[in-house]
């Protein structure tokens, strides 16, 4: 299963092309439909096993035929035959969109007016799996295109809710799920809601270092322990005065659900218990935190049913805070009460927009809380534990296989002891579990994983473990794989944009990466998705904890208070806002200003000449007045990255606003007419107001925009990129030394000859000794002259910006010239794929980096793009071949290279044939030449019509420059000689990290740099008992020196590996910084 994408693939064209001579039927209720678009119901009795599988309701047949879908009823009145009642016939080529909600397994199907009719009609029908009828949906209609180009059906296939297609939602355009009972859209003033985000950021809410977050830590207790423990710093019982100021032992505050013997709340001072007291015991509380105002005395107050009040001092008052709405909230579920007003945590959905409208909430969908291993047998029953946990794993049960058995090979049964601590609290902290499949590995197979879906005190987390032994209910450390937020999910594609993935693949898309995932059926992926989007809408106000920092270049700076055209500026982006920071000398982030997400009026993504930046205009003045406001424009290759940060921040921060209109902040258990009572004494209680009385310009938020003009060159000024290169991360190094990279490649501080393992004159770096004595003639670390050709500024070829995706915010319409510029843009339709590939495409990673002499590069719906790449020295020739997917002729195809400013030389052939029949292919050759090192990969664009709208595609060649190392063998001594050589500051890139590609042993190392990247590794060399590893390797290039000779640049390597600690310590020096930077970035990728 997903072991051949290439026949899957194949497979998959078959049965679209033979699935119109069946048809299926799929029962289903009638939700609801348009006037006269079926006929009224009639009274008659339903077949009981198909309402207890879709519930109550008009229940119908809807029959996908050849080239129409019927929809009909069974009509059975007393002992009479039953009757077939057809209730209406649509045409698929009559159909307008597919609209689908997964969270219920619906579609709505809307049918385009006719003449006749002009209005738009519509049925929504629920079946039993809505994934499996789209699936079928789409190929009805690429066999029907298949079979006859007249019979193509261009239809849209819409998503509801946190569901998308393959191309990332507008927005803002999508309506989340709400929490409360106030109508979706109102949010407090602005000026309220900017206070409570400065004081959020300044206070116990400022944002934590990536990777370091709080809410994770407490998570991942609860997971492990059933509870979310706190230290306190002191504590005072209402009515007597504290011992001390500070508790003199180490106090804790355990906080949990309450399970069997476990309390909900307990307070313990050293080994002594003080408080222990389940959630019917707590009459009220209230949370006090004045982190923003200097006060270090913030916790909460808990008072009790008995009279008793203690006020708890704690460090981490934030997450205190969140974890007493959690357990408060779902307590008060139980006891039918409502939550605690203006809480995020712990909340039910009260109200969901699904097809037919915004609705009440459907119960919580039910996971599956029992344990089987990876052949389907039951380990353990959820709720009804099915052994002891003294017993050893019954391997004489029979096993069932499962269709996932198969793709794990090899695999050692698993020794199991259910632990009994944990086994006490898992039913409670589970939501969902069981078998998945997830890529991953040395050789990025698909492999089995168990996957847990934990809910917590501060949101759901998603865990998988390498087998079910290794999670907590069996394992006592925290072996955890990966862990996924999904408060940090933007999005979950139903149908897996990833092309290599087996069936019943979906992607859950987060603020970071993209996670594809498939199931073992359509059944178990649709219970997955239910679960993790139901998860997903329950924390749509709760917020990360943590930061996306993202490196940038100011290009237009009003404020005067950055530092311009360097990478000295960070965007720090977070729960209430940008922090706009310096980066200082020692890398350190000073900031400058903050905008909260009250305080943005707009943003743009802009392209020009293939570079992109990110034009933000923000509000000056306190009343929100659109006259005064501020533009900076922000060079980053992230600006796609940076933008889809900033519009998931407001998402959330507007859901928490929302919940904000709720009543006081002293929580009680008491009546409905308490707490009305405590609202209306409550001065911090906000009138409501609908975000269109606000500045907020919600109604054009993700509008498009195309932006040709040159704001990126910055009025036609020399643009520092053409010499120096952009960190592609976003958390990459903060600044770049441009002087150095053009003391070597720059051309400016160039002498007539420079040695490779020097630098150069213009440097304040001490010159090493003379190294001319250690080197052969043909070495290609020895000093040799260089040509002055070899530091010319380079002018990449101007390739039509292929890129026109534009997100925006603001209030008002978009002025003349965009529009005009938008009508001369619809033309053509510009894909641009690279970042894409770069970041993630498997089928790249192959090409590029693991060095698979051939294969498919990309491929869509209407085009598959394979190639044939050999390198020797400094040249590399590339045969592409542009297959057409499509059931109409690709014409006028063309291919040209976009190279931006990067080191290589090409020549591109001409495309044969121009003109592609459908199934038919066109072939072309490239040649390269490095001419001096890069970064960046070449694209290559492809221009090609395709009925009667032209395309433009670009995608990135995997010809990266490690493809132009050659490995050099040195003897030890002048290893040591030339390490020391390359000894002058700003040489040398250093990096430690952990391995996350195989364990850090030269076992595993070794074998895959020498082969991967031509690095041929000394031997005698200081190494540490076999835990140092010392290379070397030589970058050629096609530049000859003043001697006629072309020149090479020499790099050396250094990686110490620590196998307990399973990371690693990377050294790399050459003569060339930018040359180091990259080779650095390459091992790190592959280790």
């Amino acid at each position: 299963m997903g072991a051949s994408t290439s026949s899957a693939a194949a497979d998959e064209k078959i049965v679209a092309q033979n699935i119109g001579h069946f048809d299926h039927p799929y029962d289903a209720v009638l939700v609801a439909a348009s006037e006269e678009m079926v006929p009224d119901a009639i009274e008659s009795r339903y077949p009981a096993d198909v309402v207890r599988v879709l519930g109550e309701g008009r229940i119908v047949c809807m029959t996908m035929k050849f080239e129409k879908v019927e929809v009909h009823e069974m009509l059975e009145f007393g002992g009479e035959p039953p009757q077939k009642r057809t209730l209406c016939t649509v045409a698929y080529q009559g159909i307008k969109s597919l609209d689908w909600d997964h969270a219920v397994s619906s579609v709505k199907i809307t049918v385009a007016g006719t003449r006749d009719r002009p209005t738009d009609s519509w049925i929504v029908l629920r079946v039993a799996n809505s994934l499996e009828l789209e699936s079928e949906a789409k190929l009805r209609l690429r066999g029907l295109a298949q079979g006859s180009p007249s019979s193509q059906v261009n239809l849209e296939f819409h998503y509801v809710g946190v569901f998308a297609g393959p191309t990332k939602p507008k927005p803002f355009q999508r309506k989340r799920a709400n929490l409360s009972k106030h109508e979706q859209g109102k949010l407090p003033p602005l000026g309220t809601m900017r206070d409570l985000a400065v004081a959020r950021h300044t206070g116990s809410g400022a944002p934590t270092r990536a990777n370091q977050s709080k809410r994770l830590r407490y998570a991942m207790q609860e997971i492990h322990k059933g509870s979310t423990s706190f230290t306190v710093v002191s504590t005072q019982e209402r009515g007597r005065p504290p011992e001390s100021q500070m508790l003199a032992v180490e106090s804790r505050l355990t906080l949990s659900l309450g399970y069997e013997e476990v309390p909900g709340f307990e307070y313990v001072e050293g080994s002594r218990t003080v408080i222990s007291a389940s959630w019917d015991e707590v009459k009220r509380y209230e949370v006090q935190d004045r982190s923003h105002q200097g006060e270090h005395a913030n916790g909460v107050q808990i008072e009790f049913q008995d009279g008793k009040s203690f006020y708890f001092v704690v460090l981490d008052v934030l997450e205190l805070g969140n974890a007493v709405q959690y357990y408060w909230n779902r307590h008060a579920a139980k006891r039918g009460r409502e939550p605690a007003p203006r809480s995020t945590h712990g909340r039910d959905v009260v109200k969901v927009t699904t097809l037919e409208g915004e609705i009440a909430a459907p119960p919580r969908p039910r996971g599956d809380l029992n344990v089987v291993d990876e052949h389907a047998v039951m380990v353990r029953e959820g709720r009804r534990p099915a052994s002891s946990s003294s017993s050893a794993r019954p391997m004489s049960v029979a096993r069932r296989k499962s269709t996932l058995g198969s793709v794990i090979k090899g695999k050692k049964p698993t020794e199991w002891r259910i632990n009994p601590r944990v086994e006490k609290f898992w039913d409670h902290v589970v939501r969902h579990q069981g078998w998945l499949l997830k890529k991953g590995g040395v050789a990025k197979t698909w492999m089995k994983r168990y996957a847990v879906l934990y809910s917590t005190a501060m949101g759901h987390f998603l865990c998988y473990y390498a087998d079910f032994a290794k999670s907590p209910l069996f394992h006592s450390e925290e072996r955890e794989r990966r862990v996924i937020d999904l408060s940090k999910t933007t999005f979950v594609r139903p149908v897996s944009n990833n092309k290599e993935a087996p069936t019943n693949s979906f992607d859950i898309c987060t603020i970071e990466r993209e996670w594809t995932l498939s199931a073992e059926s359509k059944a178990s992926m649709q219970q997955w998705l239910r679960v993790i989007t139901r998860a997903i809408d329950e924390d749509v106000a709760i917020v990360p904890d943590d930061e996306l920092v993202f490196v940038v270049k100011p290009r237009v700076d009003p404020s005067m208070q950055l530092v311009k055209n360097e990478y000295s500026t960070a965007l720090k982006v977070s729960a209430s806002g940008v922090a706009v920071c310096h980066v200082s000398a020692t890398d350190d982030y000073v900031e400058r200003f903050f905008w909260c997400y009250t305080d943005f009026f707009k943003w743009s993504i802009l392209h020009h000449s293939g570079k992109t930046g990110l034009q933000v205009s923000v509000f000056t003045s306190a009343d929100f007045d659109v006259k005064d406001r501020h533009e900076f424009l922000f060079r980053t290759r992230d600006a796609v990255k940076l933008a889809t940060a900033i519009e998931f921040y407001i998402e959330k921060f507007m859901a928490a606003m929302h919940l904000y209109l709720e009543g006081s902040t002293l929580i009680s258990a008491g009546s409905k007419e308490d707490a009305a009572a405590d609202a209306k004494q409550d001065p911090t209680t906000v009138p409501e107001e609908t975000s269109a009385q606000l500045n907020m310009a919600t109604r054009e938020m993700g509008q498009d925009a195309i932006v040709t003009d040159d704001l990126l060159g910055h009025l036609n000024e020399e643009d520092d990129d053409d010499d120096t290169t952009v960190p592609g991360a976003a958390s990459s190094a903060p600044a770049e030394n441009s002087n150095q990279d053009e003391g070597v490649f720059g051309a400016a501080q160039v002498g007539s000859i420079l040695d490779l393992f020097t630098v150069d004159e213009g440097s304040n770096n001490a010159a090493p000794a003379d190294p001319s004595g250690l080197h052969a003639p043909d070495d290609p670390f020895a000093p040799k002259p260089l040509d002055p050709a070899l530091f010319k500024t380079r002018q990449p070829r101007q390739v039509e910006d292929a890129t026109t995706t534009m997100i925006s915010l603001e209030l008002e319409e978009e002025d003349e010239q965009e529009e005009e510029e938008e009508e001369e843009e619809e033309a053509a339709l510009a894909v641009d794929a690279t970042e894409a590939m770069l970041a993630e495409s498997p089928l790249f990673e192959t090409l590029a980096r693991l060095n698979q002499r051939a294969g498919t590069l990309y491929e869509n719906d209407a085009i598959a793009v394979s190639v044939e790449q050999e390198y020797r020295g400094s040249q590399g020739r590339l045969i592409l071949t542009v297959r057409n997917e499509e059931t109409t002729p690709l014409e006028d195809l063309a291919l040209d290279l976009d190279v931006g400013a990067s080191g290589l030389r090409y020549h591109v052939g001409d495309i044969t044939p121009s003109s592609v029949p459908s199934d038919a292919a066109a072939s072309t050759h490239v040649m390269l030449e490095c001419m001096q090192p890069y970064d960046e990969a070449p694209v290559a664009v492809l221009s090609f019509l395709l009925g009667n709208r032209r395309y433009h595609l670009r995608i990135a060649l995997p010809s990266l420059f490690t493809k132009f190392l050659e490995a050099v063998d040195l003897a030890p001594q002048v290893f040591v000689q030339r390490w020391a050589t390359l000894g002058s500051p700003g040489l040398e890139c250093m990096r430690t990290f952990g391995a996350s590609a195989g364990p850090a042993t030269a076992a595993f190392a070794k074998p895959r740099l020498e082969t991967l990247l031509n690095i041929a590794f000394a031997q005698g060399v200081d190494d540490a008992n076999g835990t140092i590893l010392s290379g070397a390797a030589a970058l050629r290039t096609g530049t000859a020196n003043a001697g006629g000779d072309k020149i090479s640049v020499g790099c050396l390597v250094r990686l110490e590996m620590n196998d307990v600690a399973k990371a690693y310590r990377l050294t790399v020096r050459t003569a060339v910084p930018r040359v180091s930077e990259a080779l650095t970035r390459a091992i790190h990728h592959l280790l």
